[in-house]
């Protein structure tokens, strides 16, 4: 697997984390949760499933081969699109509960 297809995988799993992690934070703010359930659910299980330390690493290895242009769009692609698809989770969790 190229620089590439990981960076790829590294953006489509984070931006999903974004996007569930919103929906069951939006969704759980409605009803009463145990906040140790909630937080084991939110950052344990949602936050695990998050690879930033991946997208981190992939950044700087990317930097580092001579690749700029490439950990540039990295670190902007997941960051304004993360947040962007936390923002729409949100949207919907709150919308479903």
């Amino acid at each position: 697997m190229d620089d590439d297809q990981r960076a790829g995988g590294t953006w489509a799993v984070n931006l999903a984390g974004s996007f569930l992690l919103g929906g069951v934070v939006g969704y759980l703010a409605a009803r009463s949760v145990d906040p140790a359930l909630r937080n084991g659910v939110t950052v344990g299980l949602l936050g695990g499933f998050t690879t930033f330390s991946t997208y981190a690493l992939q950044s700087v290895e990317l930097w580092e081969a001579g690749r700029p242009q490439w950990a540039t769009l990295n670190v902007f692609v997941s960051t304004i699109a993360g947040l962007a698809l936390a923002a729409l989770g949100l949207a919907v969790g709150r919308a479903l509960s």
